[in-house]
């Protein structure tokens, strides 16, 4: 008796990634086939005009088709380096009366909506990523010495306003003084 294979889903990683279930499962159902794989599942006609018109897909007579786009939803992520990022930007930063503020609101949808804008923005580029992350560094440590903590933005708005391209590194703030 065949079975087949089981393909669990991470419903939070699906929606994250900006994916319905049905449209992760017609992008499995491509990717599959092109190894040879034949998925039991047919895809809505909706959801793969959906996926062609944002250029995942190509529709043929035999079935979708994955292009670049949807094959880099498959590529390895092993080297995303988000979680590093996230666990090193301060949650919480002083203001100038004395108390604490958030810089991020608490639960998983939101970190879960930073990994998204993470994706979007760095697309999977390790140097890219590795830069930010250096950058993040030096802005924490250079406004901790300065007493500016409080000025740090919050995490969506330190990402998505691409603060870590205004960071000067030391090398370069020591070039343009001397």
């Amino acid at each position: 008796m065949n079975f087949g294979t089981r393909i669990i889903l991470d419903l939070i990683g699906i929606k994250a990634l900006g994916f319905t279930v049905d449209e992760y499962l017609t992008l499995i159902k491509a990717y599959y086939r092109e190894g040879g794989i034949d998925v039991d599942y047919t895809g809505r006609p909706q959801v793969l005009k959906t996926l062609e018109e944002r250029m995942f897909i190509k529709n043929t007579a035999d079935g979708p088709v994955l292009r670049e786009k949807g094959w880099a939803v498959f590529e390895d992520r092993s080297t995303d380096k988000f979680d590093t990022f996230f666990n090193l930007f301060p949650k919480k930063v002083p203001t100038d009366k004395g108390d604490m503020r958030q810089t991020i609101p608490p639960g998983e949808d939101h970190k879960q909506s930073l990994r998204r804008l993470w994706i979007i923005i760095t697309n999977n580029d390790d140097e890219l990523q590795s830069e930010i992350i250096k950058k993040l560094e030096l802005d924490i440590s250079s406004k901790e010495a300065r007493g500016e903590l409080m000025y740090l933005p919050n995490m969506s708005k330190w990402l998505a306003g691409r603060y870590w391209e205004r960071v000067e590194t030391a090398e370069y703030h020591h070039k343009t003084i001397n």
